[in-house]
């Protein structure tokens, strides 16, 4: 088993960590369970962002951007709920957007 791989042996520092990391990586539920993760609410942000012309146009309507933007990850972050992904946070949430 991938466990008893890391007895026996003396480990440098960050060896250790480097190795589980590779068992990790090749545990076949890890990579199941991974299928189901949504994208991180970064890979989010950088791909959907308002520009200049799209905050200055809500701004004169009186909306505040900051407020605009953040919900509007939230909201594509919780749609990827009807695909069938989950974390943690939808497990034990039950806001929607």
């Amino acid at each position: 088993t991938p466990i008893r791989a890391f007895f026996g042996k003396l480990w440098l520092p960050g060896t250790a960590e480097e190795a589980a990391c590779e068992v990790f990586k090749r545990d076949p539920q890890v990579n199941e369970a991974r299928k189901w993760l949504p994208p991180s609410m970064q890979k989010i942000r950088d791909r959907v962002s308002l520009n200049g012309a799209q905050k200055a146009e809500l701004r004169r309507m009186g909306m505040d951007t900051t407020l605009v933007q953040s919900s509007m990850w939230r909201c594509i972050f919780n749609g990827f709920r009807h695909l069938g992904c989950c974390t943690a946070k939808h497990v034990f949430s039950s806001a929607d957007c």
